[in-house]
């Protein structure tokens, strides 16, 4: 395993929409070659704000505000060619769900599709065609996390659902790692799986790589995979969070995040999309 200490650029802002519900918790994005996506959430999980940016190195150029406890805590979104996706657990009426909209829609939730999940869904990625991989279930204790592959099924009837093959599940081994794992993001034509995290002080995060492709071990007759890279951002001496809640590939093949902010010499947070400039996929 490669261990490799990150280093970072800023690249858009994504500003707290204090008018709009104080939704401050940059908790997840989603990113398409420049074009990206991020969700600010409000601490009670009432609204959120998606951010869009047309060019993820300049600025934010669009921001809609959703339906009142639609998403969540708003911690996990991914995209495929025509759609953005969010990953919903104890949402409305506490159910599970994934949220399904145009990608071109600017706010116009009627769009909206709702495939409802016999599990919670703390972390999504797009996989192939209608195939998403969700993480569904976590065991820090035992050092590896359970991840399955979801199906969205029944998109034109009134009970869409997302369904599960359990021989599809795999496990990644999480020794190297914090216990306090967020949103993935998956390469489907490299087979690596990215897996974010943060240690308890929310000053220090990892992203885990995992080569799908690659060797395995086995843990209750399936797959386990190692990392093969762990890329550290270590911000304690000039932080007072430095929290990587979400990320994808740009097109050049770099890690762009979605990062919660707070320098110690600022009073504010400065929440940002920020690029992993040291290493390339």
């Amino acid at each position: 395993m490669a261990n490799i200490k990150g280093k970072v650029k800023t690249l858009a802002m994504v500003k707290n929409v204090v008018n709009v519900k104080n939704c401050t918790n940059f908790g997840c994005m989603a990113i398409d070659g420049k074009k990206a996506w991020g969700l600010k959430t409000a601490s009670g999980n009432e609204y959120s704000v998606v951010h869009y940016c047309s060019d993820v190195n300049d600025k934010v150029s669009l921001r809609y505000t959703t339906p009142k406890g639609l998403l969540g805590h708003g911690n996990c979104m991914t995209c495929s060619n025509s759609n953005l996706l969010f990953g919903v657990s104890n949402g409305l009426n506490g159910e599970n769900y994934i949220v399904r909209v145009p990608r071109g829609f600017k706010g116009d939730w009627d769009r909206k599709v709702i495939f409802k999940s016999e599990k919670k869904i703390p972390a999504l990625a797009f996989y192939s065609n209608y195939h998403y991989l969700i993480r569904v279930g976590d065991s820090p204790e035992n050092q590896r996390a359970r991840f399955g592959i979801g199906v969205l099924e029944g998109q034109n009837t009134a009970n869409p659902t997302v369904k599960y093959d359990s021989s599809n599940e795999f496990y990644i081994n999480t020794k190297w790692t914090y216990k306090h794992v967020q949103d993935i993001h998956y390469e489907p034509s490299k087979g690596l799986l990215f897996q974010t995290m943060n240690d308890s002080t929310l000053t220090i995060s990892k992203i885990a790589v995992y080569d799908l492709n690659g060797s395995y071990t086995t843990y209750n007759g399936k797959k386990m995979f190692s990392p093969k890279d762990m890329i550290t951002f270590d911000m304690h001496n000039t932080h007072t969070k430095y929290e990587v809640e979400s990320l994808g590939l740009d097109e050049d093949g770099y890690i762009v995040m979605a990062c919660n902010i707070h320098l110690k010499t600022e009073s504010n947070e400065t929440d940002a999309f920020q690029r992993v400039t040291n290493v390339k996929y």
